[in-house]
């Protein structure tokens, strides 16, 4: 009798715990969103860039509940590329320029092959460097109405930016565009529109000497004018790099965001739930508008997650020195700059895109010197732009793998990147094929978060009420008969034999 009163506890100690663990692992997976990975390549490393939609529906703001799983659905060890470790050594370097027979008026792709091919034009020392062999062009006549030669052989790491010194009585606009090759025989194009603009106003003078270079990788750029009769002597060009571990991806931008009010002299602006701002584009809806601006956050509610995962390296260029904030205010400085839209000759000047500190604000607040209708009669819509996450998955098990996201968990499934690859060292390039994934989720403010529809490969892994009502009362009925057992045997326990 005793034996059979054991086993019979025993067995209900099982189905409870049982029973628990189900209803625990039901409540785990509440919230989870799932989405197919498409892999290419051979691996077994696996380089996946996340959409930054992600965050409007992820658990938390530093993404600890991303996981990756394999055909099974057994967990696949990740770790991610940029993380809050990650150094950023900024370096400027002056660097030297070669004037070439100028493409003015010509599309890349109609450009005579002859014009492409430089290598004949120069050869290279023995650090790299370019030397001119063939002068087709006078060098006194530097950048004058023709295209150039940037040697960038000696930059080390990735390329932020390009700074231009010019005459100082120069004045207009002058486009022009960017390509990148390592070896002057293969070009790709960097940028179509980019622009030197020296404008002078009565108030002052505006000036966009700078070219954003967008983290690229190369050994010589191009510079090629739009127009013959818009070209502008340069004097010097400083690159500004940064050396880090691995290539950044591209902005991914949000749709158009409208004012959601506007006072005297500023507009707010719902933003994207949880989503870091890297970048802020201001879109002027009328032309020949200027005003001075300063940018401001508004940080999340005390006791919300924050979380920076990167910081544009931009910001810290543009941004040396920035004013204190108010400790009691909820409003965070950002930027301060000059917004305009100029109609000049043929062509038209906008202001550039401002680098951002990759916060989490709830609103940005775009505050004038002055009436808001300086920036025209209808206010200005912005668009932010994220630097999206990345992650190298080891393809352990079958394909296809997923992503899940969405669920609380209690602590990060990613490993050091040291761990996941062994031997590797900081400044090493990383071998691994390329993955994607499809989260059809617009980046959009907050407000419409809910209106966007997530379609997803997969339905929502949440447990269904019945299932758990089904559980909860397994669990009921197990500690019942648990109860009334142990009941029995201190009963006969205390019995004579």
């Amino acid at each position: 009798m005793k034996i059979i009163t054991r086993f019979a506890i025993f067995t209900t100690i099982l189905l409870t715990m049982q029973s628990h663990h189900s209803v625990v692992a039901a409540e785990e997976k509440k919230g989870e969103r799932q989405a197919a990975i498409h892999s290419t390549g051979e691996g077994p490393y696996y380089r996946l860039n996340l959409p930054v939609a992600i965050y409007q529906t992820a658990a938390h703001v530093d993404l600890r509940d991303v996981r990756v799983r394999n055909a099974n659905g057994e967990l696949v060890p990740h770790a991610w590329l940029q993380n809050e470790s990650t150094t950023q050594e900024i370096t400027s370097r002056l660097v030297d320029f070669f004037p070439i027979t100028s493409t003015a008026g010509r599309n890349t792709k109609d450009t005579p092959s002859d014009l492409n091919d430089l290598s004949l034009e120069f050869k290279q020392n023995a650090d790299g460097s370019l030397l001119r062999v063939r002068t087709k062009i006078s060098a006194d006549k530097r950048a004058t109405k023709t295209d150039s030669i940037i040697d960038v052989s000696q930059i080390k790491g990735n390329l932020l930016q390009a700074r231009f010194e010019v005459d100082e009585n120069a004045e207009g606009l002058f486009p022009f565009s960017l390509d990148a090759s390592d070896d002057l025989r293969h070009w790709y194009t960097i940028s179509n529109e980019e622009q030197i603009a020296i404008l002078k106003r009565p108030n002052g003078k505006i000036e966009r000497l700078t070219s954003e270079l967008y983290g690229k990788r190369a050994k010589f750029l191009r510079l090629r004018w739009h127009d013959a009769a818009a070209t502008i002597n340069i004097k010097s060009i400083t690159i500004d790099s940064v050396i880090q571990n691995d290539v950044a991806a591209p902005l991914q931008w949000s749709t158009i965001i409208k004012s959601a009010r506007c006072a005297e002299n500023y507009c707010d602006y719902l933003l994207p739930a949880n989503t870091p701002i890297d970048s802020l584009r201001i879109n002027l809806n009328e032309a020949n508008t200027l005003a001075s601006i300063m940018v401001l956050g508004q940080l999340p509610p005390r006791g919300a997650e924050q979380y920076h995962y990167h910081r544009n390296p931009l910001h810290i260029l543009r941004h040396k020195t920035r004013p204190q904030n108010d400790p009691a205010s909820a409003l965070v400085w950002l930027a301060q700059a000059v917004s305009y839209r100029l109609t000049q000759g043929d062509g038209e000047i906008r202001s550039e895109n401002l680098a951002m500190d990759g916060g989490i604000y709830t609103h940005l607040r775009i505050q004038t010197e002055g009436e808001i209708g300086m920036l025209g009669k209808v206010a200005p819509s912005i668009q932010v732009g994220t630097m999206p996450r990345s992650l190298i998955f080891l393809g352990r098990g079958s394909a296809p793998y997923s992503l899940t996201w969405g669920a609380e968990v209690k602590q990060a499934s990613a490993l050091p990147l040291a761990t996941l690859i062994p031997g590797y060292q900081p400044k090493q390039a990383l071998a691994a094929s390329d993955a994607t994934v499809d989260i059809a989720l617009k980046l959009s403010p907050t407000t419409n978060a809910s209106k966007e529809p997530i379609a997803l490969v997969h339905q929502e892994q949440t447990t269904k009420p019945e299932k758990k009502l089904w559980l909860w009362a397994a669990l009921v009925v197990g500690l019942v008969l648990l109860g009334g057992m142990a009941w029995s045997l201190f009963k006969s326990m205390g019995k004579p034999e």
